[in-house]
Parts: structure tokens; C-alpha cells; sequence
């Protein structure tokens, strides 16, 4: 492997180590091996390998010192494979429900470890009135229709991990009452959607609903968001249909591989 200039920063040593362990064909190697790789000596290869093993990215056996991948690299990299995977299969029914209903659609993915969510994909509103939602950044999972759809369908001790890790207030409307939240999300699974009013963004309206993996966990939701001046409560069932139908089908394409 040839050495630049660039690659002798600590973040490119870093960046350089986890390539070569993931496209080096032994499954572990040692410190000497990785210091040849990389052009560095075995002291300061050693050091770079204790900062991936401090950080989970890589891990190292105690019986024979030798080093892999870590378990957090592998957990952030079926992160982004399963949401260039959703992105992929959820946009074409995403882009049918927007020209449907005239609103801005959203598809947020759900991360199990960090019992957070993150919107990845958002096709605008055609109004000049409408919400432009941050992409890529973690939020918590109980506000908003977007997170409650995907609380409301998790298993019972991971909403109690959600719940006792602390609700705070992200507007004045957010649901902070821990018995009162445990109730909205009960009516949500009666329903198969949720229906909220300024709890993650003050103003708006959300419509959302549980996308599922083929084994049948939740990886995400499909949310609509309305401001509420042009939010018609007569219309909200009929907007909730066309929500979990998109949902739905997402769902079965991920099941598929479609």
C-alpha cells in the first residue's frame, strides 16, 4: 500500500486500517502485519489499533492479541447498507404519494442501539408554505408522527428503554407524561397510524406510519408533514390510508429485494 503525505494524519491512519482490514483476506491479523500494510512502524500501529478497539470499530482477541473488525463498524455498516437499501426501494412510492396528496413525504430509518431516529429522505411540498426538514442528524424517537409510528410498534422493553432513558419537552406539545405517551402509542397500534400536532415541529401536522424489515422489525417510518393552516381534519383518515398503503409497500418490496 502506498503511503502519501495525506495518509500519515491520524484520521487517514485510521481510514487506512479499517480498508485494509475489511479487504485483507485474513479474517485477523497483527500488529506487525498492519504496520508492514501501512508503511508505519509496529509502535505506532499499535497505537492506531488501541484507538479503533477503544472506539468498538475494531476488536482485538485476548487469547491471541490478534485484531478484526469490531462490532460498532459492522453496526454502522448494515446502517448504511440498509438505508442506501430503503432510500432505494422507498422513493418511487414516496414520489406516488407526494403527486397523491400534494404534501411534503418523509422516510426516517430507526437505529435499535441508539433508540433514535433520523430522517434520510424528504420529497418537498409543491407549496410555497410548507416544512423543509434537517436530514441525516439523529432525533429522538418519541415526538412527531414519524417517531411515534415507530415507537408505538416496538417490542415492550424497548419502549420502556426509550422511556427511561428520558422524554423532554421538543416543543410545547410534545408528550412528556410517560402514562400519557404509553397511551397515545397504544392507540397508534390500534389504528396502525399515528396523528400529531406540533410535537416535533411547531405548526405542523404529521401523519405516520411503521415500515417493516423482512424478519418483521420496525426499520423506519413513512411520515407525511402538513402545515396545520392547510391541514383539513376531515381529511385525515383518507390522508392516514394513503400513508400506511405506501408504508406497506415499501415493506413488502424490503421483503422482497425488490
Amino acid at each position: 500500500m502506498l503511503v502519501t503525505k495525506k495518509d500519515r494524519d491520524p484520521i487517514s491512519k485510521a481510514l487506512a486500517a479499517l480498508k485494509w482490514l475489511v479487504e485483507d483476506d485474513a479474517s485477523d491479523v497483527g500488529v506487525r502485519e498492519l504496520a508492514s500494510a501501512l508503511n508505519v512502524s509496529p509502535s505506532s500501529a499499535h497505537r492506531l489499533l488501541n484507538a479503533l478497539v477503544d472506539s468498538g470499530f475494531v476488536h482485538q482477541d485476548p487469547a491471541t492479541s490478534r485484531y478484526s473488525l469490531g462490532l460498532e463498524f459492522i453496526r454502522i455498516s448494515r446502517i448504511a447498507a440498509s438505508r442506501i437499501t430503503i432510500s432505494k426501494i422507498a422513493l418511487p412510492h414516496m414520489a406516488r404519494l407526494a403527486e397523491k396528496c400534494g404534501e411534503t413525504v418523509l422516510l426516517c430509518i430507526y437505529d435499535s442501539e441508539r433508540k433514535q431516529m433520523m430522517f434520510v429522505e424528504a420529497l418537498d411540498s409543491p407549496h410555497e408554505l410548507r416544512y423543509i426538514i434537517e436530514l441525516n442528524s439523529w432525533k429522538p424517537v418519541f415526538a412527531g408522527a414519524s417517531g411515534q409510528s415507530i415507537m408505538a410498534f416496538l417490542p415492550d422493553d424497548e419502549i420502556d428503554a426509550i422511556i427511561d432513558r428520558g422524554v423532554w419537552a421538543v416543543t410545547d406539545q410534545t408528550l412528556t407524561d410517560p402514562a400519557a405517551l404509553r397511551k397515545n402509542l397504544a392507540a397508534i397500534r390500534s389504528a396502525g397510524y399515528a396523528c400529531t400536532r406540533g410535537q416535533r415541529i411547531r405548526g405542523a401536522v404529521g401523519l405516520g406510519a411503521p415500515v417493516y424489515g423482512p424478519g418483521g422489525a420496525v426499520l423506519g417510518a413513512i411520515c407525511l408533514t402538513i402545515p396545520d393552516q392547510r391541514f383539513d381534519p376531515a381529511q385525515e383518515q383518507s390522508l392516514a390510508e394513503m400513508v400506511m398503503a405506501c408504508a406497506r409497500v415499501v415493506s413488502s418490496d424490503i421483503g422482497t429485494g425488490s
